[in-house]
């Protein structure tokens, strides 16, 4: 167990976390599809589920194809990418101390970019940032952080 400091008001708290439980279990559960709580659904849901993804995956495919990308639209992509990214990494810290706080659920601030990219951008791009935004969040989750915060030491690789 390590501890974590946060800064409450001006001064640090030590937090006791076990963070390679939590990574050792969340990377279980993603990993072994089998434990996906999906699977003690009714089966008519479950087959709604996956009825969803595969015609969102059709649809997806099928759009690439159509998709005449501009100079713009790769503009707006980047921008909405690295705003999405650099709010994620700036909203950490307060985000660990809010949970720690309070027992409501993550707020995800994900749909904010993805809302922004359906209206600027082809269905094409759209697809591609929810895939950044998700990649990034699913690595901050496992504890891999960029190498200049890591060494810099600004930045924990712990994303709670």
């Amino acid at each position: 167990m390590s501890m974590d400091d946060v800064t409450v008001g001006g001064g640090a708290v030590a937090l006791p976390v076990d963070t390679a439980a939590v990574v050792r279990a969340t990377t279980r559960a993603m990993i072994s599809p089998h434990r996906w709580t999906l699977w003690t659904q009714r089966p008519r849901l479950i087959a709604y589920c996956l009825l969803v993804e595969v015609v969102a995956i059709a649809a997806t495919v099928f759009l690439v194809g159509r998709t005449h990308l501009q100079l713009t639209d790769a503009v707006v992509l980047a921008g909405l990418a690295g705003m999405g990214i650099a709010q994620a990494e700036l909203g950490r810290q307060v985000e660990r101390l809010r949970r720690l706080v309070n027992a409501t659920p993550h707020i995800n601030m994900t749909s904010v970019w993805t809302f922004a990219a359906v209206l600027l951008l082809p269905p094409a791009l759209v697809a591609l940032l929810v895939a950044v935004l998700y990649t990034h969040l699913a690595v901050r989750a496992a504890g891999i952080g960029c190498a200049e915060c890591q060494l810099s030491g600004r930045f924990s690789t712990r994303p709670w």
